[in-house]
């Protein structure tokens, strides 16, 4: 959105009190997850159009615990979230665009550095509310649906014009988002992988970034090479904490991670 004058503070409900949990899934469970999520071929025509990926599943799966916890503990809807009136919730999800530049020309040693677009997807509270895989892949299904349309090179390219564009830069801070839920997913290209091998031996360790603060509703994805496990920072207002460890859904597909 364009605002009609900078920001000049974050939104209040990224600046509220937050409980960090850690969670591992293993990547038996991802598995899992993903075909306990995928939607059913019957119940659509195409078959080819009700494709997920295991990230379109732990999205719908994470996005539910989080929301689910917030209702349940009553948390306040400050400025920035979904109206209560709207029955819907917002996504902002990182994404890897690299791969998806036209002709490749940002892949193959061409270029270095990062290109993360950030993307948004409308859900329907009542399914991320709900504790069925039913609900939980319509919500992974419009996760994928967002992905396609919004990562496309022409959908990229319009956002770049758009980030660019004179009247929405001057004067700058004017463009902002918000969200219900944040995603960032370091699966793919964190620091743990055999191509950091410098010489030393194994890859070393990055951390989770313990001791930061994390506004609620974050969630930040890495992943073991070794194993294919995947770790999870979650954080919710402190209000909602005990409603994410209790998740039976969650707690079906991840553990929680204590830490020494």
């Amino acid at each position: 959105m364009v605002l009609p004058a900078p920001a000049t503070e974050p939104s209040s409900f990224l600046l509220a009190p937050s409980e960090v949990t850690r969670w591992k899934t293993t990547k038996t469970a991802l598995e899992q997850l993903k075909n306990d999520f995928s939607p059913s071929a019957s119940s659509k025509g195409h078959e080819s159009d009700l494709w997920i990926s295991s990230g379109d599943a732990l999205a719908a799966l994470l996005g539910g615990v989080i929301t689910r916890a917030r209702e349940n503990a009553n948390v306040a809807r400050l400025q920035g979230r979904s109206s209560m009136e709207s029955q819907i919730e917002t996504f902002a999800m990182a994404a890897d665009g690299r791969d998806r530049a036209p002709q490749g020309n940002m892949s193959d040693g061409r270029y270095f550095g990062n290109f993360n677009p950030l993307f948004n997807t409308t859900v329907s509270r009542p399914d991320l509310l709900s504790l069925t895989c039913e609900s939980a892949s319509r919500v992974a299904l419009a996760v994928r649906n967002a992905v396609n349309l919004q990562l496309s090179p022409e959908a990229l390219a319009h956002k770049i014009s758009f980030m660019e564009a004179p009247q929405n830069t001057k004067p700058p801070g004017r463009i902002d988002w918000t969200a219900d839920v944040i995603m960032t997913n370091w699966c793919r290209f964190d620091l743990q992988g055999p191509k950091l091998d410098f010489g030393w031996g194994k890859p070393f360790y990055a951390t989770a970034g313990d001791g930061t603060t994390y506004p609620p509703g974050y969630i930040m994805l890495t992943q073991e090479k070794s194993s294919g496990d995947v770790f999870v920072i979650m954080s919710v207002e402190r209000k909602g904490a005990n409603g994410v460890k209790a998740d039976s859904l969650l707690n079906k597909y991840a553990e929680l991670v204590t830490l020494p």
